[in-house]
């Protein structure tokens, strides 16, 4: 964790990973769960 007196370089840089992190964990079941609603609203083929 990074002291709020610190550097705002330091923040910044803790902020966008903690972004990343969150996009990393949040986006890959999101976008399954939306391949997979495609596909089944496609029919089988």
């Amino acid at each position: 964790m990074v002291a709020l007196g610190g550097r705002p370089q330091d923040w910044l840089l803790s902020t966008l990973t903690a972004l990343e992190l969150l996009g990393v964990v949040t986006v890959p079941p999101l976008l399954a769960a939306w391949w997979r609603r495609r596909g089944t609203a496609a029919g089988p083929r």
